[in-house]
């Protein structure tokens, strides 16, 4: 199908759980250096950092200024993309803010629901109770009239590529996941599970796949295909979404405003939730959970986290180690070029004829560590007639 730009309805995903409350009152947060779990928040155009778990109803806003946001991702240069539902956009809001009139990443997208991301691709779903569309916005720009890359499909919501390069959609309307790698038209693509009703949401959790079913208010799990229903993993009230973090499995429920762990699996519909005040409505929400690197704690991504600069740690939470390219002054580094330039050694030290480190890319011949039989104080190799004493020689 062609693209053309989003109509301006609020989005009816399905019209028994749309409820547009009024917009509360919310405090407008300083945008923070990275956030750690984000959820959208349709309605009042907002995007909440539920990090610290706790009630949330009149807390600071990572994100504020958005048009209907729902999915989000961590894409190409370590940004957050926000699908905006209303104003058929996806919008990067990193460094958090007020996002009012700000320049989209990609625009002309019809009706944009749920985003995958990696280091090197943008996915998006585009949602209509008729035909929808699977479409890659990794290049950014106007997509009016592109081509999407997955047609033939309806009422498509929730996307994900799973560990083994596979990328699924989830159907709402008839309950089915379907796998939509090959692209093209899949009107008459076989479904890979079945059985769901209102299926939104999709995550990995190590080798199993969980899908939120709206209608059945259960996460299923959907790793051996067929009849997912038969697989209820949790129960949660009004789920929309589920994705896994590295705070655990995560599920949002719209009904209830908050969003529950449900790593262990059962009956959550009476639980204390890890977050709640969050203003969940159109029927769906976008969950995001980030790396921060610097927080002292590890997580995916990371080889160590001391929560800055240490002497087994770099500040970009790799493995201290002489010519990874970072410098590292505790660790005892002077400079760090990936190996041996004209201005620093190979042991990350700083180029000195004398130190005893030979760097031929400094024009040292020879490096003694000082006069020697051999080599010269300037670090050229001693020769009689070369016009410099050499009392060792």
């Amino acid at each position: 199908m062609t693209h053309h730009r989003a109509a301006t309805c609020p989005p009816l995903l399905h019209p028994a759980l749309l409820v547009l409350t009024g917009a509360t009152a919310l405090l407008l947060a300083a945008p923070s250096a990275r956030a750690e779990l984000l959820v959208s928040e349709f309605g009042v155009g907002t995007v909440v950092d539920v990090e610290a778990g706790g009630d949330f109803t009149n807390a600071p806003r990572f994100a504020t200024g958005l048009s209907g946001p729902f999915g989000m991702c961590v894409g190409p240069g370590g940004d957050v993309y926000v699908a905006e539902f209303l104003s058929g956009e996806v919008t990067i809001i990193t460094a958090g803010g007020d996002f009012t009139a700000t320049a989209p990443f990609a625009s002309g997208l019809l009706n944009p629901v749920e985003l995958h991301c990696s280091p090197t691709e943008v996915w998006v779903t585009e949602f209509e109770f008729g035909p929808s569309d699977v479409t890659d916005i990794t290049a950014g720009g106007d997509f009016t009239g592109a081509p999407a890359y997955a047609t033939g499909l309806q009422q498509v919501v929730g996307i994900l590529r799973d560990a083994g390069g596979t990328l699924w959609v989830s159907r709402q309307d008839l309950g089915q996941i379907i796998d939509v790698t090959a692209g093209g038209d899949l009107s008459m693509a076989a479904p890979y599970a079945t059985g769901g009703n209102l299926t939104r949401g999709l995550t990995q959790r190590g080798a199993s796949l969980y899908a939120a079913d709206t209608g059945t208010q259960t996460v299923l799990d959907w790793t051996a295909g067929g009849n997912m229903s038969l697989n209820v993993f949790a129960q949660v009230s009004g789920v929309v979404n589920v994705v896994n973090t590295d705070l655990g499995l995560m599920a949002l429920s719209e009904s209830q405003g908050a969003l529950y762990d449900i790593t262990a699996g059962g009956d959550f519909t009476v639980a204390v939730p890890f977050a709640s005040g969050i203003q969940a409505t159109g029927g769906y929400g976008g969950i995001l959970s980030t790396t921060v690197c610097g927080n002292g704690v590890i997580e995916s991504g990371e080889a160590c986290d001391d929560a800055g600069e240490s002497a087994a740690c770099d500040a970009d939470c790799t493995l201290a180690s002489c010519g990874d390219g970072t410098l590292n002054a505790t660790a005892g580094e002077t400079c760090d070029d990936m190996g041996e330039s004209a201005t620093c050694d190979d042991d990350c030290t700083a180029v000195m004829c004398g130190d005893g480190v030979l760097n031929t890319t400094a024009a040292e011949a020879c490096d003694d560590g000082g006069e020697s039989a051999t080599c010269n104080a300037d670090c050229t190799e001693a020769m009689c007639g070369d016009g410099l004493v050499n009392n060792t020689a």
